[in-house]
């Protein structure tokens, strides 16, 4: 083939990519915009002091506050982008933006991800508490090692001042409309809207802020992203590194044959991934050890770029983030491979 009409490809390849990106960038848009503005707008309101204080016990032990409580809920029930909506909307300290980060790295959109899992032959129960157990555990090993190092503290516990009172703005209103009904005429119902009215500008005011600029920045990381990910599926560059590969995946107790859907699910997610480790297991006798601990691995450390880049806006450190859940999705796999999950759960499986 010639360079010229390689080139060709490449350049198509991209434009998917970008095309990829832009309704990536979309769908991105239409979550993260209502889940900021409605946190922003809890914030206004007592609604988020009473969470804090609700939630902060329990919290404190992962090193969070109390109204961090609404990012894991979002991320777990909703996936990533809510996630980040409720993050840039709260006051949250760099510790907290990494321990989140970290646990929703490992344990989001459960639902949906979690019933593609299945696909692979493994209990969606067990998957979902391999998740939650492990976002847990590293949320308490990190608040550890933030509490022993000399780095200004432990993060969680308690609150930014902030959301500790009432924002005047709902009191007002609240206070307008009282007098409103006392009164009977229109010029309290008129103060009672107008108040209203500034509330609301308020919150719109202060979720545009932030939105925008992440936004723009995510949008700016993923749609580059895309084209490169395409360019590299469309010159053969994954494969090539999936055969690289293969000579060490013996070290994680998997064939060689779990070299390409281990680099694929990496890269491109835990749904593509599971896709594609279904098509091996068809193409290339992959066995159901495999399948389990490429579950294993991949549940831990899947679409490491995309989703580590993700949190890049909110001032997440990419390497640290990505360097903790490669080196447990390494770790964990070799010992569950050394203790012979994945033969044993194939023999029950059987």
């Amino acid at each position: 083939m010639t360079s010229p009409a390689l080139r060709e490809r490449w350049r198509e390849a991209a434009g998917r990519g970008v095309q990829k990106g832009l309704r990536s960038s979309w769908e991105l848009v239409k979550v993260i915009a209502p889940v900021s503005i409605g946190v922003t707008a809890l914030s206004h309101t007592p609604a988020l002091s009473w969470l804090s204080r609700t939630f902060a016990p329990v919290m404190g032990w992962l090193g969070l506050s109390g109204e961090a409580a609404v990012v894991l809920v979002a991320g777990n029930a909703v996936g990533l982008y809510s996630a980040i909506g409720a993050m840039m909307s709260l006051d949250l300290s760099p510790q907290e933006l990494l321990i989140l980060a970290l646990m929703l790295s490992f344990s989001h959109n459960l639902l949906v991800e979690t019933a593609v899992t299945k696909r692979l032959g493994v209990s969606y129960w067990g998957v979902m508490a391999y998740r939650v157990g492990l976002a847990i555990v590293a949320a308490l090993l990190l608040n550890g090692l933030f509490t022993w190092l000399p780095i200004g503290g432990a993060a969680g516990g308690a609150a930014p001042d902030g959301l500790h009172a009432a924002v005047a703005a709902p009191e007002a209103v609240a206070a307008s409309a009282e007098r409103a009904v006392a009164g009977g005429g229109s010029e309290p119902a008129k103060a009672w809207v107008a108040r209203a009215g500034e509330w609301v500008g308020a919150v719109l005011t202060d979720a545009a802020g932030g939105l925008i600029k992440t936004v723009a920045l995510l949008i700016a990381i993923i749609i580059p992203l895309m084209a490169s990910i395409e360019v590299l599926k469309e010159a053969g560059i994954l494969e090539s590194l999936s055969r690289r590969i293969q000579p060490y995946m013996g070290w994680l107790g998997m064939s060689g044959q779990a070299g390409f859907p281990l680099l694929a699910g990496f890269v491109f997610g835990l749904a593509y991934g599971a896709g594609v480790i279904l098509e091996a297991a068809r193409d290339n006798g992959l066995s159901q050890g495999d399948r389990r601990l490429l579950c294993v691995f991949l549940v831990a450390c899947h679409a490491a770029i995309e989703d580590t880049l993700l949190f890049v806006p909110l001032g997440v450190n990419p390497f640290l983030l990505l360097g903790t859940r490669l080196a447990l999705a390494l770790v964990l796999t070799a010992v569950a491979a050394r203790i012979g999950v994945g033969e044993r759960l194939e023999e029950v499986q059987g």
